[in-house]
């Protein structure tokens, strides 16, 4: 539903009702009589023979598979299957434990990176997968409309192929199937799952060897302006914050510890002191560095600020895979040029795209009843507003003001179609923990719109980590299972 969502040339009209109000799709009928239905009323056999064909040929490659290569795939036909079939989680966390075979576990119970399996592996990180969408699925977050809002049109990346460039310049903005996710280059992904892959090599020799060091860390380092710093939210609430919750125990099961710092900072552009004392301000160990600093006025970032940010980021000693939160446009293209000439690769996450997106989930003033929408999306979207903000010609509000009572007409306000009040109150939630929050005004995003960003970047990443598998059994093919040379190649 996600894909025909949005790539459907010639959608009916019910379909265009349901993009429009995110209406569920009409449940599958029923083709079996009562008696095969279960307490609920449903149809058993149309609600457990998904999970029945799941297992069974999970169950056939894992064990009847003559190499490891086989299993691998068993593993993935079950990650990819469970995306697309609605099956019982219960059944699915079952299933996901079944990849993690004892002799992942040490002597004294501890789960080892160092004896596993690529499809042992791939096991893990698809349990860690499941348990991160049934929190995802659940109304505290975003309920019924995960598949919708997280699906791989959403978060596939996308090369910007010169044919592309032109295609985005021809329709502008209009383009409804603009990727939310843009790479400089087809060699960035691969340069990010090398980055990766080092990461646990060097877990493996480590578990090996001397256990008590500290696992190697993956460091994602966002800057940016005020809205990265997430001014107005609680500090847990910063969309920097939501991605280590995402991602943290998906590398986790790689044996990677994932640590995410947010150095954003208010009244502050990328250049040129930040550009020039990037080592001391955001350290010596980087493997992602973000770049936000567009969000508020991206009129007024210069290009030669950005042209000396990539610069420098290229000389850092760490060479970081860039990414940046901006639309797209000269700053992109400027950053691809480096793409070519130092290999600085960067990835793109549209603002635009993501605006889009935005706009497409339920709106809490069409619904009949808001309260029962899920938390994330509860008061989030409201009469085409994000968070009750609009866009404005005053300067002073970063030119996003709140939508006040008289832009309306008489007749929204006294009809109840729009109601501007209700999502700006829900807009922070800081209380009790903070109960003087600053910085709470329009310009400044809520922690709605925090998490949402979060969690696309998280569910980016962790596709990253399933392709760096495969990569791995790759390599292992070619140049045998020593960890030690795995990693010599790969630095």
């Amino acid at each position: 539903r996600g894909r025909q969502h949005f790539h459907s040339n010639f959608p009916s009209s019910e379909e265009i009702m349901r993009r429009r109000k995110w209406i569920p799709a009409p449940s599958r009928p029923s083709y079996y009589s009562s008696r095969h239905s279960n307490e609920d009323g449903q149809d058993f056999i149309s609600t457990r023979l998904p999970t029945i064909v799941i297992v069974g040929s999970f169950l056939a490659g894992l064990y009847l598979g003559k190499n490891d290569f086989t299993r691998t795939m068993a593993v993935k036909f079950t990650v990819l299957s469970s995306e697309v079939i609605q099956s019982t989680w219960d059944e699915i966390l079952i299933l996901a434990g079944l990849a993690v075979h004892k002799e992942c576990i040490t002597d004294d119970g501890v789960e080892n990176v160092a004896f596993c399996s690529i499809s042992q592996l791939m096991g893990k990180l698809m349990r860690e997968r499941v348990a991160l969408r049934k929190k995802m699925e659940s109304m505290e977050e975003y309920g019924p409309y995960y598949t919708q809002i997280f699906s791989d049109a959403n978060t596939k990346p996308v090369v910007a192929s010169e044919q592309l460039i032109k295609r985005f310049n021809r329709v502008k903005k209009t383009d409804p199937g603009s990727p939310l996710f843009l790479l400089t280059s087809s060699s960035v992904k691969r340069q990010l799952i090398r980055r990766i892959l080092i990461k646990h090599m060097q877990a493996v020799i480590r578990e090996k060897t001397v256990n008590d060091l500290p696992p190697p860390t993956f460091t994602f380092v966002t800057a940016g302006d005020a809205t990265a710093a997430g001014h107005g939210n609680l500090f847990s609430q910063s969309y920097t914050a939501i991605l280590q919750d995402t991602v943290e125990n998906a590398f986790a099961s790689l044996g990677i510890q994932f640590v995410a710092k947010n150095y954003g900072m208010g009244q502050y552009s990328c250049g040129p002191e930040l550009s020039l004392c990037m080592n001391e301000v955001y350290g010596l160990d980087i493997d992602v560095l973000m770049w936000d600093f567009a969000s508020l006025q991206p009129k007024y970032e210069h290009l030669r600020r950005t042209v000396l940010w990539t610069n420098r980021a290229g000389m850092h000693p760490t060479r970081p895979i860039l990414f940046s939160f901006d639309t797209f446009g000269e700053r992109f293209l400027k950053i691809k040029e480096f793409d070519g000439i130092t290999g600085t690769g960067a990835i793109l996450m549209q603002s635009e795209a993501l605006q889009r997106l935005k706009l497409m989930l339920p709106d809490s003033n069409a619904v009949l009843d808001p309260e029962k929408l899920p938390a994330a999306l509860r008061y989030y979207h409201c009469d085409g507003t994000i968070e009750g903000a609009i866009q404005c010609e005053d300067p002073m509000r970063n030119f996003v003001c709140d939508l006040e009572d008289d832009m309306l007409d008489e007749t929204e306000i006294n009809g109840g179609a729009a109601n501007p009040k209700i999502c700006r109150k829900e807009k922070f939630q800081t209380k009790p923990q903070c109960m003087d929050a600053r910085y709470q005004v329009s310009w400044h995003p809520g922690w709605k719109d925090h998490i949402l960003k979060g969690r696309l970047l998280g569910h980016f990443l962790i596709n990253i980590l399933d392709d760096s598998l495969f990569e791995l059994e790759r390599l292992k093919s070619v140049i045998g299972s020593d960890p030690k040379h795995i990693l010599a190649h790969l630095e």
